[in-house]
């Protein structure tokens, strides 16, 4: 099941956008210009073979890279080498400023690269899209 992962672009897309960071499916369908139904149902794919992990706060589901659990060595090393592989290649690379772009007017607070990003409401707000005080 993880080679079937890893056979599909999108799904790759995708890693290497939640790579370090926590980010909700609004934001990603936008950063890829694609419908949120497509952007969950790979994130389903991913989510199943324990690859991320999903968090809901509020009205918002954040995904998340969890290497824990079966085969967490195997998990681990194979993100590795993908990202260390495809991080400098197109459409990995402009997806990841596109996204970076996006999540200033996305709204939800998601975390990219460990650094929260503003809402359209310009207040800083924390991981989640809780302003801060």
């Amino acid at each position: 099941m993880v080679s079937k992962v890893f056979s599909e672009n999108l799904r790759l897309r995708l890693l290497m956008l939640l790579w370090g960071s926590s980010i909700c499916v609004k934001c990603l369908a936008q950063t890829l210009d694609m419908p949120q139904s497509t952007i969950s149902r790979h994130l389903a794919v991913l989510r199943n073979v324990g690859i991320i992990r999903s968090e809901r706060k509020n009205k918002h589901v954040y995904y998340r890279i969890d290497i824990s659990g079966d085969h967490a060595t195997l998990k681990q090393d194979l993100l590795a080498v993908y990202q260390r592989q495809l991080i400098t290649m197109d459409p990995y690379r402009s997806d990841m400023k596109a996204l970076i772009e996006q999540s200033h007017f996305c709204g939800s607070g998601c975390v990219i690269g460990k650094k929260t990003h503003k809402g359209d409401t310009g207040e800083e707000a924390d991981a989640h899209g809780n302003a801060k005080n």
